[in-house]
């Protein structure tokens, strides 16, 4: 995405990016650095959040486990 007006990434059969062609149809190339740079942001936040929700399941879990009450 962020290499839009770039072409950084080499592909195989266009000389356009997909993200090139798209985001000149909907008028937002000039945004390309922006929206990589914000879809980048939401992609770590979600493997934080999938990373913590994991830890506390598997402490969840854990505590759950040692619990004599609760039946296995």
């Amino acid at each position: 995405m962020a290499d839009a007006r770039t072409a950084a990434l080499p592909l195989v059969g266009s000389e356009d990016s997909d993200w090139t062609i798209l985001f000149t149809q909907w008028g937002l190339l000039a945004q390309d650095q922006k929206i990589g740079a914000t879809m980048r942001t939401l992609g770590y936040l979600g493997m934080l959040a999938t990373t913590a929700w994991l830890a506390y399941r598997l402490r969840h879990d854990a505590a759950r486990c040692n619990d004599p009450k609760v039946p296995s």
